[in-house]
């Protein structure tokens, strides 16, 4: 798939351990195993305070991989220093192992020549499963941006930022996203 210019890399600094982020995270990724109407109205219990707007569902059913992909607001900081008073970050969140179909691709553990990250290898049944939502993914990731830029939480030349959760399965998807 084509790079999406606008995404925003995480800058490359010594990883620091950070409580709040953490349960924010395991929060998401625990999200993702609700159903899709109560992901998409954002109604589950481990949702809680955490709102994310315009969340959208994708699943894959030949391999039933499944997550969420929604818009999370970030409020403009007490200093006054940033420029488009907050904007948005884009948050992917990959569902774990739930269904038959997903231990299948679990266990499909050989590897497979990983040029696209740089070389080494990857998880045969990681990549499919990853390949299968890929192209989805994408879509949804350019609608999100532009329905960013469409309510003014992001400029039009912006870049944007995003979050990528997963637990289990859905933690190799996010490492290979």
């Amino acid at each position: 798939a084509t790079p999406l210019p606008w995404l925003q890399a995480a800058p490359h600094a010594p990883p620091v351990y950070d409580e709040g982020l953490a349960r924010l995270n395991a929060h998401l990724a625990a999200a993702s195993y609700c159903a899709r109407d109560v992901v998409e109205g954002w109604q589950c219990a481990a949702c809680g305070e955490r709102a994310l707007r315009n969340v959208s569902y994708f699943t894959d059913d030949i391999t039933g991989a499944a997550g969420f992909i929604g818009l999370a607001v970030r409020p403009p900081p007490a200093d006054g220093t940033a420029g488009n008073g907050g904007g948005a970050q884009v948050v992917i969140v990959f569902r774990g192992t739930q269904l038959n179909r997903n231990w299948i691709e679990d266990v499909f553990a050989l590897k497979h020549a990983a040029e696209q990250w740089g070389g080494g290898a990857v998880h045969v049944g990681f990549l499919t499963t990853y390949r299968s939502l890929q192209v989805f993914m994408h879509q949804l990731l350019i609608a999100k941006r532009r329905l960013a830029v469409g309510v003014g939480l992001l400029g039009a030349a912006e870049t944007v930022g995003v979050r990528i959760v997963g637990h289990s399965l859905g933690g190799a998807l996010a490492t290979l996203a």
